[in-house]
């Protein structure tokens, strides 16, 4: 035993650990490991709208890709699943709204998993394959597992697309401060929405690994990468784009942002080297396949009746922008039915962090980049309120801050980039002194996070934080030990984050993948890493 634990230390000492292939690996089972004690700290379908997406799931395992929309809103309809579905949909009736009442007051489910009837959901339309990736589970029914079971294929999913953009930046040098970034990204918001069943989860998960990854292959160029990067890029866009109504939309987004931030040369290079050409070409059909869901499906389709005619455009574009402030904190930690918060301190805390990382990069950025990050950061601000200005007369004001968080991540992301590209100003040892701090900050605030919403659906808002009485909501494990657990994840997440970074890390790592040319803006570079590679010169 004394020998393992030994070897294990010698090999995170000469860098092993901290290859591009043990980063995805080892971020990966920390993090399916944090998803899941959210997962298990919040009740069956205790996260908003959990118990549709839930049915919509169970459904499209079974191959149910429309449902029955005779007399019921647009957007809904009723699909064949197991009378245990049905009753799911009435599990938080009793405390959502209500954050003063526990959990405990949830009745058991009894539903049959054998005797199948229709049930409604308000995800009739959505896009079926994130909901057939994790209603597997539904096919082998053990009554209530069954749903933690759906949901816990939704953390690996999630954890999965989040440690691809780890190993995108375990690939690169100079990598502190996209370290940096990338941690900040990572919200409670988004673990709490990773450990649920929501195909946001994926799409705000994907978006951290399409920006990282991007990024990465225009700003930080690599030939022998130039493979695995588009297989990841590949993957991450067709499920990205398949998640939700506006996807597509973002994606737009995304690239064209990515590619106005980076040198042209390097775009040109990718775009032109016909080894990219086979995966773009599956990343367009993906998209493809998503638009014409949509607009069959009616995806984005409002009712065609007018319900509130007293919100005009220019109301609405007024209150939502009154909102803005609860919308960052619905992208930082906005719980439950979103009845549950975390401590007003943690928004605090977590605006000072993003506020460090956002400002330093758009200091150091060229004049290209500040453009870039102003120019995406007033997209993210005004976008709720366009698109809220045209569907408000419809169904109401309805937006979340979360909708936007594919967008909101990338000004992090971006200003993370900008910060390592001014090498000279913003040295990798000063990067790795902030991402020290931050990491110990990160980890106080999601901790308070997971245990404020953990508190409020074990004895309520209004009841002690410390005795459980005959009231309390038992989770599957004890809350002393899920928010042990939860503690022990973060501080290794933390320090496994801060260890790839290390000078001795960073050594071994070159050492295994040979001597990396990153070339900035030279395209005789760029056309001669190519020809070294095999690849036609342009």
């Amino acid at each position: 035993m004394r020998e393992s634990i030994a070897r294990r230390l010698a090999a995170a000492r000469d860098g092993r650990l901290g290859t591009p292939r043990a980063t995805f690996w080892l971020s990966f089972v920390i993090l399916f490991a944090i998803t899941s004690l959210w997962s298990l700290a919040n009740p069956l379908m205790a996260v908003v709208d959990e118990g549709s997406h839930t049915v919509k799931a169970a459904a499209s395992a079974r191959l149910q890709l429309a449902g029955d929309e005779t007399g019921l809103p647009s957007g809904n309809g009723t699909f064949r699943v197991p009378e245990l579905y049905d009753q799911a949909l009435t599990l938080p009736n009793c405390f959502a709204f209500s954050p003063a009442t526990s959990a405990q007051c949830q009745q058991d489910l009894v539903g049959d998993v054998a005797e199948v009837t229709d049930v409604p959901t308000s995800a009739a339309r959505y896009n079926p394959i994130y909901y057939a990736i994790v209603g597997i589970p539904s096919l082998f029914p053990t009554g209530e597992a069954t749903l933690y079971l759906m949901r816990l294929a939704s953390a690996m999913l999630s954890a999965a697309l989040l440690a691809s953009a780890f190993r995108a930046v375990a690939e690169m040098k100079r990598r502190s401060w996209l370290m940096v970034g990338l941690l900040l990204t990572i919200t409670p918001t988004v673990l709490n929405l990773a450990g649920a069943i929501n195909p946001q989860s994926v799409e705000i998960a994907g978006s951290i690994g399409l920006w990282v990854s991007l990024l990465a292959l225009v700003r930080a160029p690599d030939p022998a990468l130039l493979h695995r990067r588009l297989v990841r890029l590949t993957v991450l866009s067709v499920l990205f784009v398949n998640s939700r109504a506006l996807s597509p939309f973002f994606l737009a987004v995304i690239v064209l942002t990515v590619a106005l931030s980076a040198p042209w040369p390097n775009v040109r290079a990718v775009l032109t080297d016909r080894r990219s050409w086979p995966y773009l070409s599956v990343a367009f059909l993906g998209t493809v396949a998503a638009v014409a869901w949509i607009r069959v499906m009616g995806g984005l389709a409002n009712s065609g009746e007018i319900r509130y005619p007293e919100l005009t455009p220019s109301r609405v574009v007024g209150l939502t922008l009154e909102q803005t402030a609860y919308y960052f904190e619905s992208l930082v930690g906005v719980f439950g039915w979103l009845d549950s918060r975390m401590p007003e301190w943690g928004y605090l805390l977590f605006a000072a962090l993003l506020g460090v990382i956002v400002v330093i990069g758009w200091t150091l950025a060229d004049r290209r980049n500040k453009v870039v990050i102003l120019g995406l950061s007033g997209l993210t601000l005004l976008l709720p309120a366009v698109l809220q200005a045209s569907q408000a007369p419809y169904v109401g004001i309805v937006w979340q801050g979360r909708y936007i968080a594919p967008l909101a991540v990338g000004i992090v992301l971006l200003a993370a980039f900008s910060a390592r590209d001014a090498e000279d100003r913003a040295p990798e040892q000063l990067a790795r002194s902030v991402m020290g701090t931050i990491g110990i900050a990160l980890v106080l605030g999601h901790l308070a996070a997971f245990a404020a919403n953990l508190h409020r659906f074990v004895n309520g808002t209004e009841s002690s934080w410390i005795r459980l009485h005959s009231g309390s909501w038992a989770p599957p494990l004890p809350p002393a030990v899920l928010l042990g657990l939860a503690a022990i994840s973060w501080g290794a997440l933390a320090w496994y984050a801060w260890s790839v970074c290390a000078e001795r890390r960073r050594d071994g790592i070159q050492h295994q993948l040979g001597s990396i040319s990153e070339p900035v803006g030279n395209p005789d570079v760029i056309g001669d890493s190519l020809r070294k590679e095999g690849a036609p010169s342009r």
